[in-house]
């Protein structure tokens, strides 16, 4: 690291100071002195600097300080959202279910989990705790389907894809799977949606042109902005944190 050379820079400067000016005495020693302690200052202000970048929460893309990671697997015969430590080991079935249940998203602080089931016939977005306990079904539309969930930076909304109203379009409603609000209207398939990490801006894949490309647009759904135009299969979209 940058301020470690510069530490070890200044001590070694101020050893050669000190040694060619020993018959200064004690006026070189204390040039040296100061020095070093000027470094180490320099060096606990950096350490400090260092670890509030370390600690800053990156609440768009990490389950909180668990840093456990939600999968989905059919290992039981029919899918299911699992949880397993970062280096693969402890795994934890948290659903029971005939039917699949999948897409899992970590809320920011880690301790909720948005997934897809279709237990009550249909396709609908739940939550439930990072241990798989108090279950909330958030969406109820009868043979329609609600996918794709992502958790706004603060906790407080939960983006999904729905063809509620006839296409694949992009909603955002809050934790109870109240005041849904539709963001796009285009006949074509809008799907995966993510929010910036301030929370202003959300990504998402569409094929409004013909092929998939992703697009921005405002949290309310506005100035849309195509950032893809290649025929390639383009999707799944997600902000990463400076």
């Amino acid at each position: 690291m940058p301020w470690l050379l510069q530490l070890w820079w200044l001590h070694i400067m101020g050893s050669f100071t000190y040694r060619f000016g020993e018959k200064r005495g004690s006026l070189a020693k204390s040039d040296y002195l100061g020095a070093l302690a000027t470094a180490v200052v320099a060096t606990l202000v950096a350490v400090g600097v260092l670890r509030l970048v370390e600690v800053r929460p990156a609440e768009a893309t990490f389950p909180g300080k668990n840093g456990k990671i939600a999968f989905q697997s059919d290992r039981g015969g029919s899918y299911e959202i699992y949880t397993m430590n970062r280096n693969g080991k402890k795994i934890d079935k948290l659903t029971t279910n005939r039917t699949p249940d999948e897409d899992p998203a970590f809320s920011p602080n880690g301790k909720r989990i948005a997934f897809v089931c279709d237990r009550d016939g249909d396709s609908d977005i739940y939550k439930m705790t990072v241990k798989g306990s108090k279950l909330v079904q958030l969406t109820t539309n009868t043979k329609k389907f609600e996918r794709d969930p992502s958790w706004s930076p603060d906790g407080k909304k939960i983006l999904f894809r729905s063809d509620r109203h006839g296409s694949s379009d992009i909603y955002k409603m809050n934790l109870k799977g109240h005041k849904v609000v539709r963001l796009t209207t285009d006949p074509a398939v809008d799907e995966d949606p993510a929010f910036s990490p301030d929370g202003k801006k959300i990504a998402f894949e569409s094929e409004r042109d013909g092929d998939s490309d992703i697009y921005k647009m405002t949290v309310k759904g506005r100035k849309l902005v195509q950032l893809t135009s290649d025929p390639a299969t383009t999707f799944g979209a997600d902000w990463g944190v400076r």
